[in-house]
């Protein structure tokens, strides 16, 4: 499975990823400013914004 294949399944179904969270995606593949890109881009009931980075962690991060 890929990064995107990932990326597409969180983006479609995020209830199954992240239950009793009510996230609407608003943003894929874009950069905050001064900060770097995003993933995926979600709101949720409490928060306003709550982004997502699908890459894999590199060893040293894992």
């Amino acid at each position: 499975m890929y990064e995107s294949d990932i990326e597409e399944l969180i983006s479609r179904y995020p209830e199954e990823f992240f239950p009793n969270k009510a996230l609407t995606l608003i943003g894929r593949q874009e950069s905050f400013s001064g900060v770097g890109r995003f993933d995926l881009l979600f709101k949720d009931m409490i928060t306003p914004l709550s982004w997502r980075n699908t890459r894999k962690p590199s060893m040293r991060e894992a």
